[in-house]
C-alpha cells in the first residue's frame, strides 16, 4: 500500500508546482501593465472650472437683471415728472352761495365732484409710481450686493465662509451699499471678513462716516502700491533747488481735509 501511495505525493507536488509557476512577465522581471487613474488634481480643477463657469453665469444673468431695473426706474421717474400736478380743488359749494339757486348749485356741485375725482386718481397714481420706483431700486440693490458676493465667491474659495457665514461680522446696509458700488467691493468684504473687530468699529459709526471708510479701505488695503524693494544702492542725488513731494496719508487726515481731497481729484 505504501508502494502505491509514493507516486500519488510526487504527482502532488508536481501539480502544485505547475500552479505557482511565474508567468512570462513575471520571468522576464517586468510588472503587468496597470489602467491609468485620473489625477485628483486633474478632478479637482474639473470641478473648479465649473464652479466657475456657474458663477460667471449667475453674475451674467444679475447683470442683466441690473440693468433691465435701472431702466424699469428711469421709465417710472419720466413718467412721475411728466404727470401734471393735482389741480386746486375749490372748497365744497354750498346752496347759499348761489342766492338758493338750485339748479346753479347742482350744477357746481358736480363739477366740484368730478375735480375732486381726478385730484384723488392723480395723487394714486403719483402714489403708486412713488412705490413701483422705490421696490425698483431696492431690487436694484439687492441685485448689486449678489454681484458683489458672486465675485467674491468667483475669487476666493472660502469666500462664503469668511464673509456670508461669518457669524462675527457686521455688515449695516450703508456699508453694503458702499461695498456694492465698487468693482472691488467684494474684497473689502473679504478684508473685514478676516478682520471682524474693524468692520465693527465702522458698524458703529454715522452713515457718511461708514461710507467713508470702506472707499478708505479699498484704497490703502486693496488698491495700496506694492512697496518697492529696497537695494543697497546710494539714494539718487536730488538736484539743486528741486523741491520736496509731500506724500499724503488718508488714513491721517482729518476727515473735513480728506473729504476736500477727494473732491480736488487728489486722492482716490
Amino acid at each position: 500500500m505504501e508502494e502505491v501511495q509514493e507516486p500519488t505525493e510526487a504527482v502532488e507536488v508536481e501539480e502544485v508546482e505547475e500552479q505557482e509557476a511565474p508567468t512570462t512577465s513575471e520571468a522576464e522581471g517586468t510588472d503587468a501593465p496597470e489602467e491609468p487613474e485620473a489625477p485628483a488634481e486633474d478632478e479637482e480643477k474639473k470641478r473648479e472650472t465649473e464652479h466657475k463657469t456657474r458663477v460667471q453665469k449667475r453674475i451674467d444673468q444679475l447683470t442683466r437683471e441690473k440693468y433691465e431695473m435701472a431702466r424699469e426706474v428711469e421709465r417710472l421717474r419720466k413718467i412721475a415728472e411728466a404727470a401734471k400736478p393735482a389741480e386746486e380743488v375749490k372748497a365744497k359749494p354750498k346752496l347759499e352761495d348761489f342766492g338758493y339757486n338750485e339748479e346753479a348749485f347742482t350744477e357746481a356741485l358736480t363739477d366740484w365732484k368730478l375735480a375732486e375725482s381726478k385730484k384723488r386718481e392723480r395723487e394714486d397714481f403719483k402714489a403708486t409710481l412713488q412705490r413701483q420706483e422705490q421696490e425698483a431700486a431696492q431690487r436694484d440693490f439687492q441685485i448689486s450686493i449678489q454681484q458683489t458676493n458672486e465675485r467674491g465667491s468667483l475669487e476666493f474659495g472660502d469666500y462664503r465662509e469668511v464673509v456670508l457665514q461669518n457669524p462675527t461680522l457686521t455688515v449695516t446696509d450703508f456699508m453694503a451699499a458702499a461695498m456694492a458700488a465698487s468693482e472691488d467691493g467684494h474684497k473689502v468684504a473679504y478684508y473685514l471678513g478676516q478682520h471682524p473687530d474693524e468692520a465693527a468699529r465702522i458698524a458703529a459709526l454715522p452713515p457718511v462716516a461708514q461710507t467713508r471708510e470702506i472707499t478708505k479701505i479699498e484704497l490703502t488695503k486693496i488698491k495700496a502700491p506694492a512697496k518697492p524693494k529696497t537695494t543697497g544702492a546710494p539714494d539718487p542725488v536730488k538736484p539743486v533747488g528741486a523741491k520736496a513731494k509731500t506724500i499724503i496719508d488718508p488714513n491721517k487726515l482729518p476727515i473735513e481735509e480728506w473729504m476736500k481731497l477727494r473732491n480736488a481729484g487728489k486722492i482716490k
